[in-house]
């Protein structure tokens, strides 16, 4: 939890929730290697689920097999692009990842008030829901580290695995 405030709040498009990982990790006594493995796979498996929407859910918008009537799944790809707008280094994708989505949402059809209200009420719980649970994820953090003997024991078995 503590990694994902870190990626709603600090502009770094995703990497200072992995900085954070590896520094708690490292400083548990994980080792380097196995750190970059486990944030690699993490990274890739949960990137998994918009990479593979834009996969198949383009073609079948570019053959308008999927267009007209057919509302829920051009919001689907309009979510998915739009959201590449966090990539701009903004704190919280705030302007970039808000901006993509209206701007995918109208683009598939929505309309412009519609979709603005939409992403703010999203925008507010994907934001607010992290950053809180995330602080208090991260304080409990830095007091385990803190307070732990042998803060390399807690990560020894999961280097383990």
């Amino acid at each position: 939890m503590a990694e994902q405030a870190t990626n709603v709040l600090v502009p770094t498009g995703g990497a200072g929730g992995l900085a954070l990982g590896a520094w708690a990790l490292r400083r548990g006594g994980m080792s380097t290697e196995h750190i970059a493995r486990r944030s690699f796979a993490f990274f890739v498996i949960t990137s998994a689920p918009n990479f593979l929407c834009v996969l198949g859910l383009r073609p079948l918008l570019a053959i308008h097999l999927l267009s007209g009537h057919a509302l829920l799944w051009p919001l689907v790809f309009g979510y998915v692009v739009g959201q590449l707008g966090g990539l701009i280094p903004l704190p919280g994708g705030v302007g970039g990842t808000g901006g993509g989505l209206i701007g995918a949402m109208v683009l598939y059809g929505a309309s412009l008030s519609r979709a603005a209200a939409a992403v703010v009420i999203y925008r507010t719980v994907q934001l607010g829901i992290p950053a809180i649970l995330g602080a208090i994820a991260f304080v409990q953090l830095r007091r385990t580290l803190r307070d732990s003997p042998e803060p390399g024991r807690m990560c020894g078995a999961l280097a383990e695995q």
